[in-house]
């Protein structure tokens, strides 16, 4: 029985992944814009609250509910102290391709994929820098 699921699972590892951005292209509407830069805003004043130099981001980009998922994009968000606002590095896929580039995107661009629901959550990631010695 391990065997037959150590099996499985391998073989979805090695399936091609379809998931990102839309492939079809239609325009936001006003309603949409605002809400994407209403919680871009939001967040950003929560993670500067928060104390926070760079945070895990996660949005609700796309329903994965019959999953048990609530979030289904996750980034690295850090706030850049030269420009004064939070830049967000993630990772998509290109449009119904197993293809993805990283990208950096302020919090506005962030939000405005036209994600499923308008929230968001974030973890700090607070630690040190650890430097070996001999």
């Amino acid at each position: 029985m391990k065997t037959a699921l150590a099996a499985l699972l391998l073989c979805a590892a090695a399936l091609p992944a379809h998931a990102g951005r839309p492939c079809e292209e239609k325009p936001q509407t006003t309603r949409q814009v605002e809400q994407g830069l209403a919680l871009a805003q939001a967040t950003a004043k929560q993670l500067d609250d928060s104390g926070a130099r760079v945070v895990l981001l996660a949005r609700a980009g796309q329903d994965l509910s019959k999953y048990g998922l609530q979030w289904s994009h996750l980034g690295f968000a850090y706030k850049d102290e030269q420009a004064g606002a939070w830049r967000v590095m993630h990772k998509l896929n290109h449009c119904g391709s197993d293809h993805a580039a990283l990208y950096r995107q302020g919090l506005g661009e962030f939000f405005l994929d036209n994600p499923h629901r308008y929230e968001a959550a974030f973890a700090p990631l607070r630690g040190y820098l650890v430097s070996p010695s001999c």
